[in-house]
C-alpha cells in the first residue's frame, strides 16, 4: 500500500462553473527536485547591500518561498572602459587576461549563494552568459558583431577550463558543490549583439554547441569533479528541441540534464520526449514575466509541470528592477534600498511552499491541473481566473482524510488561512474567487492499487511479445506490432491519464500515441499518432482476474486491443476487435524504466 502526500495544483483557465477534477494516483509522472531562482543579476546588487537589508531580502525570497534550487552566474567580466551594460548586469569575472584569478571578485553574488545554502537551498547549478571579454571575437561580453558567434575558436578549451576552475574553487574553498554546469545561456538567440545591455554569447546549434559541451565535459572529468554538464538553456522550448537534436552523440553523452527556458513555444511535450528518450533529467531553468499579480506565472507553471514534466522549475530574477517582473521589485540599477512586494510573491508561494522536493506528480483529469504525491497528505492549488465552483473527486484513493485546510491568495488576500472544508463521499467542493490561487491540504490519503510508474512494457498474454513501434519510427501512421523483448525504447510506453477511466499510451521512442485507425476496410489496425485530441487515442484499462488488462477503445467501447494470431494473412499485426476474453485480447503491464533515470557520474569520479 502506498501512503502518500498528494499535492494537487489546479490552473482553472476559463473553466465553466460546477466542474469536477478527478485524481488518479495510479498514473505517476516525474519526481520533484524543487523550485528555484537564478541569482543573476539581482544578487550581484542585493548581496552588497548593508545589513540588515540584504539578509531581510534574501531570507524573504529564498527562505520565505522555500526555494532550494539556485543557479549561480559565472561572470565573464567586461573589458575596461566599456560601459554598455546595465549596472545590475555587470557581474565581475574571476579571470584576468594574463591567466591569473581574482578570487575576491563577485563577493556579493557569492554571499547570496552562501546565505541561500544556510536557508536550505541544496541544489546548485553554475551557468555562463559569456566567456571573458579577452576570449571573445568582439572584445566584449555583450555579444558578437551582428549577433554572430563570439567565442574565439582557439579559446574553446581555455573557456571550458575557466568555468571548471571556478567550479572546482567553489567546492574546495567555499563548500559549494555545483551539481551541474551549463557553459551557455540562450545560445541560439540572435539578440546577443555587441553593445547589448547584458552579457550574452551566441553558439550556433550543432557543431559549435557540441564542441563547447564536449570541452566542458572533458575538463570536468579531467578535474575529477562530480559536476556534470547541463544544456542547452535555449530561450524557447521549441529551440530546445532543435538544438538538442543537432548535438553530436558525444556531446549528448556528456550531458546529465536537458535545460530549457520557456519564454515562448508550445513544444513542451517534445522537450519531455527528448529528455525521457535519451535518459536525461529535465529542468525548466528560466522563466519570467511582467505580471505583478503572478497569475501569468501560475498558468505557465501549470502548463510546464503538466505537459513538459520537468523535475525543477526556476524563475529568472526573484528580485527584479521593476515592472512586475520580480516577486519583489526594486531599482537595482540605482541601488535603491526601498522595495515593493508584489502579489506574485504570494502567488508563487502557493506553489513553492507546498510542492516540496521528493513529491511525485500524478494524474488529475482537469486539463489545467497538476498533481503530486508525497507522504499522507493531499495538497491542491487552484489557479482561477474567474469565480467558479470546483469539485474534487478523490474516490480512486483507498483512504481519504476528513477535512481540507485552505490557504488563498487573491486581490484581497495574501497566503491567508481560510475555514476548513469537510470531505463527504470522497469529494469536496470549493468556491473559488476570480484571480485567485488557493491551496488545499488533506491528511490521511492512501492508495493501495496498481501503479503505472515510469515506462511500462505491454505484453500480449497469448505470445508474451511486446507491443511496440517496430521500425522505431517517428512518423504518424506507423502501424504498431508485437515483437520479442529486446530492451528497445520503441517497446516502452508511458501511461497517461485522459479522463476518468480513460488513458493514453505514449511511446518512449517516438513520443506518439497508440491510436485506433477506425477503418473496417483495413481491419481496424492500431497505429501511432500525435495527441490531437481525437477519440481514437484513449483506451480504458480494465483489470482481469489473471492480472492482465482489457484495453477497450474510447471510439468503439466494445472493441479491444488485440494481437493478431494469424500473421501473414494480410491483417495488421495489432488490431481492435470485439471482446471475447481470448488471451490475445489481454495485456500484461510491467515496469520498464523510470522517467528520468539518475545517470552514473562520469567515470565514477570523486572530487579531489
Amino acid at each position: 500500500m502506498i501512503n502518500g502526500m498528494l499535492l494537487l495544483m489546479v490552473g482553472a483557465l476559463n473553466t465553466t462553473a460546477a466542474n469536477t477534477a478527478f485524481v488518479d494516483p495510479s498514473i505517476r509522472y516525474q519526481t520533484w527536485e524543487g523550485f528555484g531562482t537564478s541569482l543573476a543579476w539581482w544578487s550581484h546588487i542585493v548581496g552588497a547591500y548593508p545589513e540588515p537589508l540584504r539578509t531581510t531580502l534574501v531570507d524573504k525570497v529564498i527562505g520565505g518561498l522555500q526555494l532550494n534550487v539556485l543557479r549561480y552566474n559565472i561572470g565573464g567580466g567586461e573589458a575596461p572602459g566599456l560601459n554598455f551594460m546595465e549596472q545590475r548586469a555587470r557581474v565581475p569575472g574571476y579571470m584576468h587576461p594574463d591567466g591569473s584569478y581574482d578570487w575576491n571578485a563577485d563577493a556579493a553574488q557569492r554571499w547570496v549563494l552562501q546565505r541561500g545554502k544556510k536557508l536550505g537551498a541544496n541544489k546548485f547549478e553554475a551557468f555562463s552568459n559569456s566567456p571573458p571579454y579577452f576570449m571573445t571575437v568582439s572584445g566584449s561580453v555583450t555579444g558578437g558583431y551582428g549577433g554572430k558567434d563570439n567565442l574565439k575558436p582557439e579559446k574553446l578549451d581555455a573557456f571550458a577550463a575557466y568555468l571548471v576552475n571556478v567550479t572546482k574553487y567553489f567546492k574546495s574553498h567555499w563548500g559549494i558543490q555545483f551539481e551541474s554546469l551549463d557553459p551557455m545561456n540562450e545560445p541560439g538567440s540572435p539578440w546577443w549583439t555587441h553593445g547589448n545591455r547584458q552579457e550574452g554569447c551566441r553558439f550556433s546549434a550543432g557543431e559549435n554547441q557540441s564542441n563547447l559541451i564536449v570541452a566542458t565535459g572533458a575538463a570536468l572529468a579531467g578535474a575529477k569533479l562530480k559536476t556534470r554538464v547541463s544544456a542547452c538553456d535555449e530561450s524557447y522550448n521549441s529551440w530546445a528541441v532543435s538544438s538538442w537534436d543537432s548535438l553530436s552523440s558525444e556531446a549528448k553523452g556528456y550531458v546529465m540534464r536537458l535545460n530549457t527556458h520557456c519564454y515562448s513555444g508550445s513544444s513542451q511535450h517534445w522537450v519531455n520526449h527528448r529528455a525521457v528518450r535519451d535518459s536525461k533529467r529535465l529542468w525548466m531553468s528560466e522563466y519570467g514575466d511582467g505580471d505583478a499579480s503572478g497569475m501569468q506565472t501560475a498558468h505557465q507553471m501549470v502548463t510546464d509541470l503538466k505537459v513538459m514534466m520537468p523535475s525543477a522549475w526556476v524563475y529568472w530574477q526573484i528580485i527584479d528592477g521593476g515592472y512586475g517582473w520580480g516577486c519583489i521589485d526594486m531599482d537595482l540599477n540605482n541601488h535603491s534600498h526601498t522595495y515593493t512586494i508584489n502579489r506574485k510573491y504570494y502567488t508563487f508561494g502557493q506553489f513553492s511552499n507546498f510542492i516540496r522536493p521528493g513529491a511525485q506528480f500524478i494524474y488529475v483529469s482537469d486539463p489545467n491541473t497538476v498533481c503530486v504525491q508525497s507522504g499522507t497528505k493531499i495538497v491542491m492549488v487552484t489557479v482561477s481566473d474567474s469565480a467558479q465552483s470546483l469539485t474534487y473527486d478523490l474516490s480512486a484513493f483507498t483512504n481519504v482524510g476528513a477535512t481540507v485546510s485552505v490557504t488563498q491568495t487573491s486581490p484581497t488576500e495574501n497566503l491567508a488561512s481560510l475555514a476548513a472544508i469537510p470531505v463527504a463521499n470522497d469529494t469536496f467542493t470549493a468556491e473559488l474567487p476570480a484571480n485567485s490561487v488557493t491551496t488545499f491540504v488533506i491528511d490521511g490519503c492512501t492508495f493501495g492499487g496498481h501503479e503505472f510508474d515510469g515506462f511500462q512494457t505491454i505484453a500480449s498474454h497469448a505470445s508474451t511479445r511486446l507491443l511496440g513501434d517496430p521500425g522505431a519510427s517517428w512518423s504518424n501512421g506507423q502501424l504498431l506490432a508485437t515483437s520479442a523483448a529486446n530492451g528497445a525504447y520503441s517497446q516502452q510506453w508511458r501511461v497517461e491519464g485522459e479522463s476518468p477511466g480513460w488513458y493514453k499510451l505514449c511511446n518512449r521512442e517516438s513520443g506518439l500515441y497508440a491510436s485506433l485507425w477506425d477503418s473496417s476496410a483495413n481491419h481496424y489496425p492500431v497505429l501511432q499518432w500525435e495527441d490531437n485530441g481525437d477519440t481514437t487515442i484513449p483506451w480504458s484499462l480494465t483489470p482481469q482476474p489473471d492480472g492482465t488488462y482489457r484495453m477497450s477503445s474510447y471510439r468503439y467501447s466494445t472493441m479491444v486491443l488485440t494481437e493478431n494470431q494469424n500473421r501473414g494473412n494480410g491483417w495488421p499485426d495489432v488490431v481492435a476487435s470485439d471482446w471475447s476474453g481470448a488471451a490475445e485480447e489481454r495485456w500484461a503491464f510491467a515496469p520498464a524504466a523510470p522517467l528520468y533515470p539518475n545517470p552514473p557520474l562520469l567515470n565514477s569520479v570523486k572530487d579531489e
